[in-house]
């Protein structure tokens, strides 16, 4: 496989099919596989076919253009055995159907079958025990992972086991009576259609970032350099800090709503409540803040691509804390470094910055 040989070779002018080159294009595009390229091109080298590779293109070298076709035919046959050139397009693992021609992946008929199967046994009056429970929280749970909103349509069935006593630690045999709410609870994971959905594969495209914070008077909202802000008023002084966190975000996404539709949603804030509930489509250890995430993420659907949170130090989302506290505390804000300027000409500079912090001092240190 010396390369020196295409000195000898003067492709100016001339169609590379007419001569003894043949160029294979796209075989393998993993610019990480190049150890296992050459592991399967050796036996082909022994044989006496010479091959050149750059990544995804192959050139094969011979001495006139029927043996290049030859070779070129052997090439391929080896590979084809190899499984490089028929890659599966779509594959079944972990009870998920992964379609790289579709770029979806869906819960495979065999695991919809198998919730169906469990959720049907669940009937009125009837008692299951607590394993058989377990095992359809499990189900719930591994197909949430694939089916959209499936982990906020689990969180009712565990908020009425929640009412029943129910403990992973306990009694695996203790036996639960079936109510008419626990059969509501499972109405979504009833219907095959909504077991079938599933989500688009690919790179997160068309993301917007929005900062949001809350305070006991009210909410700020910053997006792109666009503030909004709010005051609470009647019932909403006497809420709790962490569902005020969790409706600044829902009233900053109604505002922003006009430009957020289509888009995939980061919310940063500094709570991580709010983080949890949105990211996990709700919890077990607030119902009002569950009801708060599970009206936000109903509402999303239609409107957002998707919802995620992330957490952020307070000190870092300083633009939505002023905004939530209708502006700045005492301390935190400053003249303008010219209007500064101005006055220390006139008067001299100041020597001591009292009381002022690292944010706002004036004076060089």
């Amino acid at each position: 496989s010396n390369p020196s040989h295409l000195i000898e070779l003067d492709l100016r002018g001339n169609d590379p099919g007419q001569s003894g080159v043949k160029v294979l294009k796209n075989l393998l595009q993993d610019p990480n596989c190049p150890k296992c390229v050459d592991a399967a091109l050796a036996p082909l080298r022994l044989r006496g076919i010479r091959i050149l590779k750059c990544i995804d293109d192959w050139l094969i070298l011979a001495q006139s253009e029927h043996m290049t076709a030859q070779h070129r035919d052997v090439v391929l046959a080896h590979m084809k055995e190899l499984g490089v050139l028929s890659p599966l397009q779509r594959t079944t693992y972990l009870g998920v159907v992964w379609d790289s021609t579709t770029m979806q992946a869906r819960l495979s008929p065999a695991r919809i079958e198998s919730i169906l199967t469990a959720v049907t046994r669940v009937k009125e009056g009837r008692s299951l025990t607590v394993k058989q429970f377990q095992r359809l929280l499990r189900l719930m749970a591994a197909a949430s992972n694939v089916v959209p909103f499936g982990l906020l349509c689990m969180r009712p069935l565990q908020w009425w086991l929640r009412t029943k006593g129910f403990s992973p630690r306990g009694n695996p045999f203790r036996m639960i009576k079936v109510t008419r709410r626990c059969l509501r609870a499972l109405d979504m994971w009833k219907k095959p259609w909504f077991l079938f959905q599933g989500p688009v594969l690919g790179a997160p495209c068309r993301r917007v970032t929005l900062a949001t914070d809350a305070s006991l008077t009210g909410w700020g909202a910053v997006m792109n350099g666009h503030p909004t802000r709010g005051l609470w008023s009647g019932r909403h002084l006497t809420w709790h800090i962490n569902c005020l966190e969790m409706l600044a975000v829902f009233r900053a996404l109604k505002h922003f709503l006009p430009d957020l539709i289509g888009y995939r949603v980061l919310v940063r804030t500094d709570n991580t409540a709010v983080v949890y509930y949105i990211n996990h489509q709700g919890g077990l250890r607030s119902r009002p803040l569950y009801k708060l995430a599970h009206q936000i993420l109903v509402w999303s659907q239609g409107k957002l691509l998707s919802l995620r949170a992330v957490h952020v130090p307070g000190h870092l989302n300083i633009g939505a804390d002023v905004l939530s506290r209708q502006g700045p505390r005492p301390g935190e804000w400053m003249l303008h470094p010219e209007v500064v300027k101005q006055i220390w000409r006139v008067f001299g500079q100041a020597q001591v910055d009292l009381f002022a912090t690292q944010e706002n001092a004036q004076c060089p240190h």
